[in-house]
């Protein structure tokens, strides 16, 4: 997937936006580190012309169409995390009602995650039997007898948020918001020991919401290494169904597999650390 113009404009609008020196850019810098509870779920959706004449055929309300996906994999983790970029910034607090809007970016550390697919890219079960086959595609087989692939995630994200209701004083801030950025990932598909998918250096667009809230406990350590440090938590939900994920694998009727799109939500808990890149010298006084 080549890198997307119209959202690498908007990031580099919202990083630079307050910027007017190297300086400005580079220092201070915000550091994140904590612990987060993540939720990541593959799913496939049939392609929009299959649905049209699956839709045609069954009545699907008009609502409902283009709406069908089937879930195959749904996995929890704990884990650390650490991030580098900014708490939100509000250049604009001077002008009335933009005073409740904020932005602000961020780079994440890596992220592994290991599961298996069940079903996909089918149940992996042939049979010339019309009434089994209609069966076996509305109500999937028996877990036991189920198409089971391994599968390795790897990625690492940036991307920008935009508070559309931010509100704050010296001591904490709240503010939700929606984001879009870019994820480089790497997918690789296992099957009986064997990669029949093996998806490197891709990149995907994601789009999220997002809900923080921050108290500020380096008020309690005044000249330590604690001061302007904040203690936070948040809250994230990825939009489905937006940009699938690289899986080259056929069905078991060598015909091309349904999209498969991965969406995750993640709680966070940590701190946030100011860090100055740059310190600036007194100045001296001159006789």
């Amino acid at each position: 997937m080549k890198y997307p113009k119209q959202h690498a404009i908007i990031l580099i609008f919202l990083f630079f936006i307050q910027c007017k020196t190297i300086e400005n850019i580079i220092n201070p810098i915000y550091v994140t580190a904590g612990v987060e509870s993540i939720s990541a779920l593959f799913y496939s959706r049939e392609p929009r012309d299959q649905n049209f004449f699956n839709d045609l055929i069954t009545a699907t309300p008009v609502a409902q169409q283009n709406n069908k996906y089937e879930s195959h994999s749904y996995a929890n983790a704990e884990r650390a995390f650490l991030t580098i970029g900014s708490i939100p910034q509000r250049p604009w607090k001077d002008f009335g009602f933009m005073r409740y809007f904020a932005y602000k970016f961020t780079l994440e550390s890596p992220r592994l995650f290991r599961g298996t697919l069940v079903n996909y890219p089918d149940s992996g079960i042939q049979t010339n039997d019309i009434l089994t086959a209609y069966l076996l595609d509305k109500q999937g087989p028996n877990a036991t007898f189920s198409q089971r692939i391994d599968y390795t995630y790897y990625d690492t994200r940036g991307f920008a948020i935009l508070y559309a209701g931010y509100f704050e004083n010296p001591n904490w801030f709240i503010g939700l918001g929606a984001g879009a950025g870019l994820s480089s990932y790497s997918l690789q598909l296992v099957e009986n020991f064997r990669v029949i998918s093996d998806a490197k250096n891709r990149y995907r667009t994601i789009y999220n919401t997002s809900l923080i809230y921050g108290y500020k406990v380096g008020k309690f350590f005044d000249d330590s290494i604690l001061e302007d440090t904040f203690l936070y938590v948040e809250f994230t939900n990825e939009f489905l169904f937006l940009n699938p994920v690289v899986a080259n694998v056929q069905t078991s009727t060598g015909t091309n597999a349904d999209s498969l799109y991965l969406s995750m939500q993640y709680a966070r808990l940590g701190i946030i650390k100011e860090i100055d890149l740059i310190q600036k010298k007194p100045k001296q006084e001159t006789l």
